[in-house]
């Protein structure tokens, strides 16, 4: 049986996958500054080598060659796998997070904990429970992110202590997907609202997210093991409030609520990929979390708030170009 780490919490060797994306990189260096001992994994690049810069170590491994990977989690105490938490995990990715399930139960890692994502709910809902996950999820994004949700739990059985987490929509650097669409939907005239526009969602802001990952590294509380936790900023804002608020910082028109007939988006809801197609929906219903599990549970208590995370969000300024005009 796998013991949870029992040393002094300076002594923890943790491995991040996802660390050339920026909730990983992230999380590396708020463990980095408080003098931890920090393995990164994630594509080769400018992000990596700035954290080896700062000191982490950064052992290269392809996550679908076992031997490799087996290798990558050698003399680690705790895993952090963040590579899931933005955009929709493909086949590969779920088999990828398996392939590294099976080395921490071989290298006997003390401490497994998955970033999952608020989207295995599909429909939305109110102050939504842990518990009121789909019983058969129709999406296949739905789909894989609960099945690798389930085999980090089973892990547990085996020793290691493994949290599940399910923050709502990431905002700021560490979200690949949500702001993107909107913003390419909006320059087409494709993005409109239905009803009241009332509805509220809740965000999470990456450092809220990174907080808790941080607590539940170097804390490990008990109360934590074997289960799964939602995560938001803790106060909900109307959802249309939100874009039009983002749709502004890029020099873009708010939305109203849709006409009647509106071809434009009629035509878009046809061509939309049927993984990427509960958007339009969502948008209209209302998306909040119950997070008291995870006050409880590890004292969480988010101190960004979505507003702050939101001015994240910025046009790219124009590169220069050289030569005659």
């Amino acid at each position: 049986m796998t013991e949870v780490f029992s040393g002094n919490p300076s002594d923890m060797r943790i491995l991040i996958t996802g660390a050339s994306e920026a909730l990983g990189a992230g999380l590396a260096c708020d463990l980095l500054d408080r003098g931890q001992l920090v393995r990164v994994h994630g594509r080769p690049g400018a992000t990596l080598d700035a954290l080896v810069e700062r000191g982490a170590e950064y052992r290269p491994a392809l996550l679908d060659q076992p031997e490799q990977v087996v290798a990558l989690c050698d003399d680690i105490d705790a895993i952090a796998h963040c590579t899931d938490v933005a955009g929709v995990p493909s086949a590969a990715d779920l088999d990828h997070g398996q392939v590294l399930i099976e080395a921490a139960l071989q290298q006997q890692v003390a401490q497994f904990l998955y970033v999952s994502s608020a989207r295995v709910y599909e429909r939305g809902g109110e102050a939504l429970k842990e518990d009121q996950v789909p019983a058969k999820p129709k999406g296949s994004e739905a789909q894989r992110r609960l099945q690798l949700e389930r085999l980090v739990l089973a892990a547990g059985e085996f020793g290691p202590q493994v949290t599940v987490l399910r923050p709502a929509q990431v905002l700021g650097l560490a979200d690949r997907e949500w702001a993107r669409w909107l913003l390419e939907r909006a320059k087409a005239k494709q993005l409109a609202r239905t009803g009241n526009g009332l509805n509220r969602w809740d965000f999470t802001s990456a450092g809220n997210l990174r907080q808790a990952l941080v607590t539940l590294l170097l804390a490990q509380p008990v109360t934590a093991n074997g289960k799964v936790f939602n995560l938001s900023d803790g106060e909900p804002l109307v959802c249309w409030d939100a874009i039009n608020f983002l749709l502004r910082r890029f020099e873009l028109p708010p939305v109203a609520e849709q006409h009647a007939f509106a071809p434009r988006r009629l035509y878009a809801r046809l061509r939309t990929p049927r993984h990427d197609s509960r958007w339009p929906e969502l948008l209209d219903r209302p998306f909040t979390l119950d997070i008291r599990a995870a006050q409880e549970a590890f004292g969480y208590r988010p101190q960004a708030s979505s507003w702050s995370a939101l001015e994240d969000y910025r046009p790219r300024a124009p590169v220069a170009r050289s030569g005659p005009v």
